[in-house]
């Protein structure tokens, strides 16, 4: 496994729409080294979701970190070509940061509960119903396949940097 950088605005593919994955066998074994790769940087980087685009590959796929949602039943942490089916009319506000923006945060409105239809490494369809925190994961990171990131989506005024302050040691 290797841990990568996560790609930072404004690279490349970061705004790119992401090409769909091909379904074929022979792609699974490329397909589990990336997802062991990017699960390894996720958790490195201490984030909760990455996308493949956020490591200079621009495919449909994503991940997010299951131990972040233990009250929730998560049929595969990889998610290939992944599709919002289905949306809640609310919608809730919420602090987002990113990867691939270092230490910018702001507030973004995103739909309460989604439903999403992907692929998990085995080829097999799945759906998962996300609500709260998990459903904001799922669209953020869907949002990065056709090259949209949070900063996009957030309240202007909302926008802040995080500094995190360096302490000595004696």
């Amino acid at each position: 496994m290797a841990i990568q950088n996560a790609v930072q605005e404004p690279n490349p593919p970061l705004r790119d729409h992401a090409q769909e994955v091909p379904l074929r066998k022979k792609t699974y074994d490329y397909l589990e080294e990336m997802a062991d790769n990017m699960r390894e940087t996720m958790k490195t980087l201490d984030g909760i979701g990455i996308a493949a685009p956020q490591i200079g590959e621009s495919l449909r796929l994503f991940l997010i970190e299951k131990e972040s949602f233990p009250e929730q039943e998560l049929p595969s942490d990889v998610f290939i070509n992944p599709k919002i089916i289905r949306s809640s009319f609310k919608l809730l506000d919420g602090e987002e940061g990113c990867l691939s923006v270092k230490g910018v945060f702001g507030t973004v409105k995103r739909h309460a509960s989604v439903t999403v239809e992907a692929y998990n490494l085995s080829g097999k369809k799945f759906r998962l119903t996300g609500k709260d925190l998990l459903a904001r994961v799922l669209q953020h990171e869907t949002d990065h396949l056709s090259g949209i990131l949070f900063i996009d989506k957030a309240e202007p005024d909302s926008l802040h940097t995080y500094i995190r302050e360096e302490h000595e040691h004696n």
